[in-house]
Order: structure tokens, then sequence, then C-alpha cells
């Protein structure tokens, strides 16, 4: 069964905008949501976009193939870490893009970000110690990401409220 990934859209102008800086739109914007803590760490090794269980609770949660099956993933111990569910998650970068991303749902620490689903989905990713980046490559799109401590980070931003926010947009 195949998921739209990752999707990049231009939110629609308000009048009362018009007025304002880019900066000002953004500050304005970044006020009605809150920071992925940690961010989405863009992982090589990992296999499915994953979301550790609880840590966006504004968002629905949904059964998923693998939960329905009782599906595990395998962490690097080789823990066994059922796939409990799935959440699509709408979220903006710092630089403003719009971003969408069907992440399974599992006991981990930290959200994931799988390369290869990605790449599967027509993405390029780039790391590089100057300019670290996710391409859509038919339209050109960038997200741009940062690195600290050797991990390769999106810095996330979503909706205090989802439904209110994202009403008409999409």
């Amino acid at each position: 069964m195949d998921y739209f990934i990752l999707t990049f859209s231009d939110d629609e102008v308000i009048e009362s905008d018009r007025d304002l800086s880019l900066a000002q739109k953004l500050k304005a914007k970044l006020s009605r949501m809150v920071k992925v803590r940690k961010g989405l760490t863009v992982d090589s090794g990992a296999a499915d976009h994953v979301m550790p269980i609880g840590w966006l609770v504004m968002f629905v949660i949904m059964k998923s193939i693998g939960s329905i099956k009782g599906l595990h993933y395998v962490a690097a111990d080789g823990t066994r870490i059922a796939n409990v569910g799935q959440q699509k998650v709408r979220f903006m970068t710092i630089d403003g893009t719009w971003m969408e991303i069907l992440f399974q749902l599992a006991a981990i620490h930290k959200p994931l970000v799988s390369v290869s689903k990605l790449n599967e989905s027509g993405y390029k990713v780039v790391f590089d110690e100057d300019d670290s980046y996710i391409m859509h490559k038919r339209t050109r799109k960038i997200v741009r990401m940062r690195k600290e401590r050797g991990v390769f980070t999106i810095d996330a931003y979503v909706p205090k409220n989802p439904e209110k926010d994202f009403s008409g947009r999409r």
C-alpha cells in the first residue's frame, strides 16, 4: 500500500498579511505553534518514519497495517519494538516550509525520518558538513537540516491546535 509521505505547499495569503514582511509572517505563524522537542532526526538506518508514542498528542492516532498485523521494529541492540499505530503529522520548518509525514508509532526515544522512505518517494537527501538538505527531485523544493553532535535534524513546529490551524488548507 502506498502512502503520501512528504509534501510541500505554499500557505494561502490572508488579506491582512499583505503588509507584513516575511519575517513578521513567520514570527506570527510560529507564535501559534510548538517546537517538536529534539527535532526530527533524519536517519539513514531507519526502515520507516517513526514517532515516539505520546509526543504529538494533538494529531489523531490511527491503526496502521503494522499495528494490525502485530509487526515490530528491531532496534540497533536487537530489541523488538511494537508498531502501535500511525499519525499523519503536518508541520512547518524554521524557514516556513510546510511538510507532512506519515509516522508509525513505537516506543522509541526520538522521532526518526527514514532516508530510504524519502528516496522511495522521490526525494534526494544530502548529508554534508556545509549544507545538508532534503530536496524533492521534481519540484526542487528544499528543506534544510542542521547537524548537532553528529546527528542531522529538521527543526519542526506543529500547530497547538491542528484542526483550527489547518482548516481550509490542504
